[in-house]
């Protein structure tokens, strides 16, 4: 079982979704569960918007349009997707304690 301390890991993928959101994949220490967070600027800090973001297939979404319908909600259309993740490179790299943008949508199968 997972901590009740501390339920959340560090995010593996984050991806800007516009409005100041940002869709976000992480362990609770069972499966990889993603949530919805928005940085208020007044306040310089995250708050939660959703973690109900769960496919029946887990993560991640199965398709485009099941992730279209999630930046149509809470995200703008119009911005430019920028993904994020630090489990390694296309050549099968690890990369430690740093992020680099990836242009594959990472959160569709």
């Amino acid at each position: 079982m997972g901590s009740t301390d501390n339920p959340w890991q560090l995010p593996y993928f984050h991806q800007f979704i516009g409005n100041n959101r940002l869709l976000i994949a992480f362990e609770d220490g069972h499966i990889v569960v993603m949530a919805l967070i928005e940085y208020d600027c007044q306040k310089e800090d995250f708050s939660l918007i959703t973690d109900d973001l769960n496919q029946p297939d887990g993560f991640p979404f199965p398709d485009e349009d099941s992730w279209r319908k999630i930046i149509k909600t809470y995200g703008a259309e119009e911005f430019d997707i920028i993904n994020y993740t630090k489990l390694g490179d296309p050549e099968g790299h690890f990369i430690v304690y740093t992020m680099y943008i990836t242009e594959e949508n990472i959160f569709i199968r």
